[in-house]
């Protein structure tokens, strides 16, 4: 498929795959052509944010008649997921955000693309494709027929209009908070509810 948009802006970035302050890895460094088709095709994130709106309404009349599932354990692992791939962003994208805001002070090092490297690249990439992953979020609430506020579902429909900025990184960190406290939450919660319960019936 053909670019039909102007790459002239991001064709100018420079991608650095041998920076001094990180080490880059081979399944990071993906073809320039994969960042210019993101580039070029933006607008998925909306067509994506519109099936999500559907799929809500959808799965809220499904579950309207039927008996909640209690999905616990799969509630933990997804969370445990999530926070984990979370954890790793944050982690690979760390060197250059130390780079950034000691090359060009804090407010520049937000969206900065002058210049980058494969790997924050690649995790923009990823962290762009988890954002519809996370959809499976509405999913849990719908399916444990939860109550579903509005800044959750506004979170998940806006979250696509990052604009240019190639460094998610206060994104990754705030998701990296959230996963974590939640799984923590969770672990919390079963260990008193059935670790203490249980261990409290066998002293009686």
């Amino acid at each position: 498929m053909s670019l039909m948009c102007d790459t002239g802006r991001m064709s100018n970035v420079t991608l650095n795959s041998n920076p001094g302050y990180m080490e880059i890895y081979n399944f990071e460094k993906f073809p320039d052509s994969w960042r210019l088709w993101g580039w070029c095709n933006w607008q998925l994130g909306i067509y994506a944010a519109f099936v999500y709106m559907v799929a809500l309404a959808v799965g809220a009349r499904f579950m309207e008649n039927r008996a909640p599932f209690k999905l616990k354990g799969a509630l933990i692992g997804w969370n445990f997921g999530l926070a984990l791939f979370s954890g790793v962003s944050f982690f690979r994208v760390l060197p250059e955000i130390l780079n950034a805001i000691g090359t060009s002070g804090v407010l520049k090092s937000f969206c900065k693309l002058e210049e980058a490297n494969h790997a924050t690249y690649f995790w923009a990439l990823m962290f762009a494709v988890f954002k519809i992953i996370e959809f499976g979020d509405t999913a849990f609430i719908i399916l444990r027929k939860q109550k579903l506020i509005f800044l959750h579902w506004y979170h998940h429909v806006t979250v696509f209009s990052g604009g240019d900025c190639d460094r998610p990184w206060s994104n990754i960190i705030v998701a990296l908070a959230m996963y974590f406290s939640y799984f923590a939450l969770f672990l919390n919660f079963f260990y008193h509810r059935y670790f203490l319960n249980t261990k409290t019936k066998k002293v009686e």
